[in-house]
């Protein structure tokens, strides 16, 4: 089993959890999900992408890398900015917080399940 899901697995949730109090923060708890944030960033993206790069066949490891940063960097960057401005616009920052809290914990559901294909994949190959 890789390591990358595993580090990604611990490092999604610490920026999930501090956003998840839906609250208006204090000065300190914006530092300290900035901090997390930073870890949680740091960690996911060589995990994410040893992971893109130990799925994909080796003759296009490199377009399968560049399209993961392509959309996975850029689109989910803009998408996340725009939609998050728009809900400020609309709501408060309460609202802000409880979108990307939701965003989170629904990436973290679709990283478990991918794991768990990936997981059952590798069962039936050995067993095969």
């Amino acid at each position: 089993m890789s390591i990358s899901p595993v580090v990604t697995i611990l490092a999604q949730p610490l920026w999930g959890m501090m956003a998840s109090l839906f609250f208006e923060p204090s000065l300190y708890l914006v530092f300290a999900t900035i901090i997390a944030q930073g870890f949680s960033v740091g960690l996911f993206i060589p995990a994410a992408l040893q992971y893109v790069r130990d799925i994909s066949p080796s003759s296009v490891r490199v377009t399968a890398v560049s399209l993961y940063s392509a959309v996975g960097n850029g689109l989910g960057s803009w998408f996340s900015t725009f939609v998050g401005g728009m809900i400020l616009d609309a709501y408060d920052i309460n609202h802000v917080y409880l979108f990307y809290s939701l965003l989170t914990f629904s990436g973290l559901l679709l990283l478990i399940v991918i794991m768990l294909i990936d997981r059952k994949k590798r069962f039936n190959v050995v067993i095969n």
